[in-house]
């Protein structure tokens, strides 16, 4: 591209047509004027006389322009004649851009070297010089909401102005400015945001429409940006309240707080996104558990004391926003009983293995008092071994009970063995132990039908040999003893593995008294099916029911069973998958199981 050029073409051997043009530009009016000159011209001295008349013309962009005139033809030697020069505005193209033609023809009329030119042309393409048209602005690449931000316009002319729009996506433009000079301070709108729902940032587009004299030249020019949303408070989600109530029916009325191990927490956020973002995901840390969700429902509270609950939403956006609450857990465990004993005893309380009839039951246990508001209740019971109802000796209402106690009649048949059972309940389960009280002591007692033999007891026909707790066999000489029926218990609790697909937890001991304790809460797997079995040593006699009681409403029934294979199971058909149970449990063992796992 140029403002001016030549070109030129040969007569004869010493003679040439020259073609000559310059231009100037209008930046404004996106135009140039062309000046376009014809020469006659002597190359070597070689003169040329010729009294014409000679006409010719010169073409501009398809526009002729003809001259005419005597003598044009003649030259000196070595002269460049003018023939003709003319001037002509050509507008350029909306981008600024042109390609003009330009030619000329000369009629010179001579016979030049014997050979007769009558007329002969020179053309050219004239590749002007591009007129700067559009303006591109310049605006920085990333910002943030809110910015003040300078969009730079470097137009080609001071006569230019400029109408500037946005497109973030909504796919349309939005004016922002119009008759902009060379500059526009942009102040981005928070309400952008609105539309960057589930991102940190959003890509948009700004357009330039360049004007001359009101008249749009050029195209639009469009550039892109980033547009960021930034950390502040305005953008961040939020969280405008936090609902904390007890999940578990009656316990909020009966105990006016939470309970440890037996209540369970609803919390219900409300929380809200920043300019157009949604709240996606609540996590609440309560303790050292996590729960998911809104309205969520925990686990059991395992702790007590001062329980902190942390809540944290996440927006679209990916940010978030927390607060931290309390609350304050009531103590608690189940019922224990942790002594128990019966002895045969006379009318004031002293034993008497022969002919003691009153029982003396010597008892220490205690129940959880939650806030004084945990009821209580126990009651000590008997019946002959063989027989299967059980009679109320004495009960009572207290939280906790270390003493003796002696019946006010005789209870104690000389010639039979009695269970007696001390219950300690609470609201939420009960605790129970059997005694076994043998018969009256008697040295030596044979059997009316013969068939056997007692010592140290009356004989019940329970067996050919009959022994009352422990017998000890010496050997005079040798000194070799044996134990019979040894009472040893460990006193360690141990946990059961849980298997198809059970889960909660069973711990399990023996105690002093040569009885199985256990205790914990399950939620069924497999229904019917097996949730755990225990080592020999720790197995009953034959299958004993277990009371359970139905976490969240207290009901108690028999739904569980301990196998003397060791098999703790569903006793009953209808526990339902998902609820959890809870049992604490004292059962008989084999005589003589040693209670080492």
């Amino acid at each position: 591209m140029a403002l001016s050029g030549s070109a030129v073409t040969r007569v004869a051997e010493h003679w040439q047509l020259v073609l000559e043009w310059n231009a100037s530009q209008s930046i404004p009016n996106n135009q140039s004027t062309i000046t376009a000159r014809l020469y006659w011209q002597s190359l070597d001295g070689h003169g040329i006389s010729s009294r014409g008349p000679n006409d010719g013309n010169i073409v501009i962009n398809g526009t002729t322009h003809s001259f005419s005139g005597s003598g044009l033809a003649g030259l000196n030697g070595t002269q460049k004649k003018l023939l003709y020069a003319v001037s002509q505005t050509i507008s350029h193209n909306a981008d600024g851009s042109k390609s003009v033609g330009v030619s000329g023809t000369f009629a010179m009329k001579v016979t030049l070297q014997g050979t007769y030119y009558g007329s002969r042309s020179v053309s050219l393409t004239a590749n002007l010089d591009t007129i700067p048209r559009a303006t591109t602005p310049q605006i920085p690449g990333n910002f943030n909401l809110g910015d003040t931000v300078t969009i730079n316009l470097p137009r080609a002319s001071g006569s230019f102005t400029h109408n500037l729009s946005v497109d973030l996506k909504t796919g349309t433009w939005e004016p922002i400015a119009s008759g902009v000079g060379t500059s526009y301070q942009w102040t981005v709108p928070a309400s952008y945001a609105d539309r960057i729902t589930n991102a940190l940032a959003g890509n948009g587009r700004l357009r330039c429409d360049t004007l001359s004299g009101g008249s749009t030249i050029g195209g639009a020019v469009v550039v892109p940006f980033t547009v960021h949303i930034p950390g502040g408070a305005e953008y961040q989600p939020t969280i405008s309240s936090i609902g904390i109530s007890e999940a578990v029916s009656g316990l909020a009325a009966q105990f006016g707080g939470y309970v440890q191990g037996r209540s369970k927490l609803k919390i219900q956020t409300t929380a809200a996104g920043a300019h157009g973002s949604s709240i996606v995901s609540y996590r609440h840390e309560v303790g050292s558990t996590v729960d998911t969700g809104n309205p969520v429902t925990t686990d059991v509270l395992p702790d007590s004391g001062s329980v902190t609950i942390v809540t944290m939403v996440t927006d679209s956006r990916g940010r978030t926003a927390s607060k931290t609450n309390t609350v304050n857990v009531l103590p608690y465990e189940p019922p224990k009983i942790t002594e128990f004993s019966i002895l045969r005893a006379d009318s004031a309380g002293k034993e008497d293995n022969a002919n003691g009839k009153y029982v003396r039951a010597r008892m220490k246990f205690a129940v959880a008092p939650v806030n004084n508001k945990n009821t209580k209740s126990w009651k000590l019971q008997y019946k002959k071994q063989a027989g299967s109802t059980w009679t109320t000796l004495t009960s009572g209402s207290v939280y906790a009970y270390d003493g003796v106690y002696v019946s006010t009649a005789e209870i104690l048949g000389l010639e039979d063995s009695y269970d007696l059972q001390l219950t300690v309940s609470d609201y939420f389960t009960f605790v129970s132990i059997i005694y076994k009280v043998g018969t009256a002591f008697t040295l030596l007692d044979f059997g009316a039908n013969g068939r056997g033999v007692a010592t140290g007891k009356v004989y019940e026909g329970l067996a050919t040999f009959e022994i009352s707790k422990t017998a000890l066999i010496k050997d005079q000489i040798t000194g070799a003893k044996i134990m019979i029926n040894p009472v040893k218990g460990d006193m360690v609790w141990r946990d059961a593995t849980l298997i198809n697909g059970w889960s909660g937890s069973v711990r399990y001991r023996k105690n002093p008294f040569g009885q199985l304790e256990l205790y914990g809460h399950l939620t069924p797997g497999t229904v019917p099916g097996v949730a755990a079995i225990l080592p020999e040593g720790y197995r009953p006699p034959e299958l004993t029911p277990i009371a359970c009681a139905i976490h969240n409403t207290g009901n108690i029934y028999n739904g569980l069973a301990l196998h003397g294979a060791g098999g703790l199971q569903v006793y009953r058909g209808d526990m339902q998958s998902g609820t959890q149970y809870d049992f604490n449990a004292i059962m008989p063992l084999p005589e003589g199981s040693d209670g080492n796992a």
